[in-house]
């Protein structure tokens, strides 16, 4: 379940990472169409940018829940354990 768990947070995470980093590639790519210019006088291209931030805003949220997914599951190192004369037992 480990193992699991962190091939799907290290998914998640490269999915956010191409959402965050390609998005305006992706959008070119995906709608056929090239991003306009950012005018602020222009309606269409603000709201064609803030879709497009959007997505970066999602793809590093998704970024940052699948490193804490893969993160959380890692192994936890084994730690030897000795005895001593009393018998408690101390980690080290």
């Amino acid at each position: 379940m480990r193992l699991l768990n962190r091939t799907l947070g290290c998914l998640v995470a490269l999915i956010g990472l191409g959402l965050a980093g390609w998005a305006p590639p992706a959008f070119e790519v995906l709608s056929g169409r090239v991003l306009p210019t950012p005018v602020a006088s222009d309606q269409v291209a603000m709201t064609v940018w803030s879709g497009v931030a959007f997505v970066r805003v999602f793809g590093a949220i998704l970024f940052g829940a699948g490193a804490v997914c893969w993160a959380s599951n890692a192994q936890i190192p084994k730690t030897r354990t000795n005895a001593t004369p009393d018998q408690t037992v101390i980690a080290t």
